[in-house]
């Protein structure tokens, strides 16, 4: 089975199953573009330890074709993008803090995967809910600056 190779900004080489990193849209992307099978891709918006949870989200959910395909801009139901609830892994891997969820779902927009971005948006809403105005705009200006600042690193290193 062929790999593809990645560095995390912190310096960790990860070798993915190819099947497993074309849930990315961005890596699927990439992959088209780059010709040369021992290409390294450098993920500068993600640390070892976010990439590593990241691959585990999307071995996980690899066979699932739905979560890979990008919406082509028609609306959609809840349920036809999977946000009637959690499965059961999901609720047990997004059981983390809130920084852990910003960071999963940066990295989610970031290499383009669908289905983890809507499980980290639908475990973060819920968390939400009984929580004062000034905490739910703290963390919706935490989504977006962690957003802005994957635009600039994507339009400064092409």
């Amino acid at each position: 089975m062929s790999t593809i190779k990645f560095e995390t900004s912190d310096g960790h080489l990860f070798e993915i199953e190819r099947e497993t990193a074309f849930v990315s849209k961005f890596v699927k992307d990439l992959t088209k573009k780059r010709s040369k099978d021992n290409h390294i891709f450098l993920l500068k918006p993600l640390n070892s330890v976010i990439f590593e949870k990241v691959v585990e989200w999307m071995r996980n959910h690899q066979d699932n074709t739905q979560i890979e395909e990008e919406s082509d801009g028609s609306e959609e139901s809840d349920e036809e993008i999977g946000l009637s609830e959690l499965d059961k892994y999901d609720e047990e891997f997004l059981d983390e803090d809130l920084s852990m969820l910003l960071n999963l779902l940066k990295a989610a927009s970031f290499l383009r995967i669908k289905g983890l971005f809507n499980v980290c948006c639908m475990k973060i809403f819920t968390l939400s809910k009984g929580r004062s105005s000034e905490e739910i705009c703290y963390v919706r200006n935490a989504v977006s600056m962690g957003f802005i600042y994957i635009k600039f690193l994507i339009n400064t290193n092409g």
